[in-house]
């Protein structure tokens, strides 16, 4: 610029007209404005093989050891046997690093993570990046293993309750997943990727629960009776996933499900030969909460259940302990009837009333054994 002013103040200063000065300055700008409007050359980044040559809408490729500028890296395999994409002015094989960008098969640009051009039949729904190859490329819709989650990236499974909209390959907020004739659908758990699907209504005989198709949060490992429960039983045990257990069959066969408890626990029972010998009825507590029928115990052989619970044999004279008088007592069966039995097991035999414990005396009458005085 200084060389061109000095140009102009030496036409003037050796008489040169006033249009000749004027005819400098208009070609001077005129050089300048074609200039601006003709393509630069990009300016040669770090590690650019072509030296900054490459135009703005250009790209440097290096193929068989040669850079050159080309409109559009080639999509198919190259360096490295990989495909290609233009980044920050260089054919590369990645966009950048972790998933800084993805690469606009349409371009052949790299664009930034959630720049992905929309589906061109459907611009209402938004591009997704697809991750699954080494060189993310934008897609109208993810595979079908996956889903576009919020970042628009194609994932294998949609954050917390979200759903898989398969129709648009977008992941969708629980409770919205459209249905029949304008009715919400529900969301089905799957056991592959994207592990979610929304559907239009759930399968038959299963309703919809908590926008899943009665089957509690996706991604969910329930609980078991056997590895989370032992001991325990019931049949609303929850499965920690929305749902509950039936465990009512799992104590062991000598085992009952103690139901009066909470949690309910397995029990093993009291039995009438074991814990109540010599006793009877049919209410005595089997220690789990229930009852024990113990009737059988006190049949035959004359014995009667009396009203207390005990298994008795009636003496000679039922209603009183005079006839024979030695330690007895006396009681009431179930139908009212009264009964005196002997206590103590077999009387001690005697000669006198010193061979007895304090308090009896020897009854020569009843064969010579102790006794006290007893009352029915």
């Amino acid at each position: 610029m200084g060389e061109f002013i000095d140009q102009v103040a030496r036409t003037v200063a050796a008489g040169g007209s006033r249009r000749e000065a004027l005819k400098r300055i208009g070609g001077a700008v005129a050089g300048a404005l074609l200039a601006g409007l003709l393509p630069k050359e990009a300016a040669a980044g770090p590690g650019d093989p072509c030296g900054g040559k490459c135009t703005a809408k250009q790209c440097c490729n290096v193929a068989n050891g040669v850079a050159s500028c080309v409109a559009k890296c080639p999509n198919t395999p190259g360096k490295n046997s990989q495909p290609q994409c233009c980044y920050q002015g260089v054919c590369a094989t990645s966009c950048g690093e972790a998933e800084e960008g993805c690469c606009n098969t349409v371009t052949g640009q790299c664009v930034l993570n959630g720049q992905c051009p929309p589906d061109p039949n459907n611009p209402a729904i938004k591009g997704c990046c697809d991750r699954s190859k080494p060189l993310p490329v934008c897609v109208a819709k993810c595979p079908n293993n996956s889903c576009c989650v919020g970042d628009q990236t194609c994932r294998p499974s949609c954050p917390g309750t979200d759903c898989c909209n398969t129709v648009t390959g977008h992941c969708i907020a629980n409770g919205t997943c459209p249905g029949a004739n304008g009715n919400k659908g529900c969301c089905q758990c799957t056991d592959n990727p994207p592990f979610t699907r929304c559907l239009a209504a759930c399968p038959s005989g299963v309703s919809c629960q908590g926008g899943f198709c009665a089957q509690g949060t996706c991604g969910c490992t329930p609980k078991t009776c056997a590895g989370d429960y032992a001991g325990q039983c019931g049949t609303a045990l929850s499965d920690g996933c929305g749902r509950t257990l039936d465990c009512s069959n799992t104590c062991p066969s000598s085992q009952v499900c103690m139901t009066s408890v909470s949690p309910r626990v397995c029990c093993t029972p009291k039995t009438c030969a074991g814990d109540y010998p010599n006793q009877c009825g049919t209410t005595l507590d089997d220690g789990c909460g229930g009852t024990l029928d113990c009737t059988a115990a006190c049949t035959g052989a004359g014995r009667v259940c009396l009203t207390n619970n005990t298994c008795v044999k009636p003496v000679t004279s039922p209603t009183s302990c005079l006839a024979d008088c030695y330690p007895c007592g006396c009681g009431n069966d179930v139908s009212g009837a009264r009964y005196c039995y002997q206590l103590g097991g077999a009387p001690t035999p005697c000669s006198t009333d010193s061979d007895c414990p304090r308090g009896g005396f020897c009854n020569s009458a009843s064969g010579g054994v102790c006794t006290t005085a007893c009352y029915p």
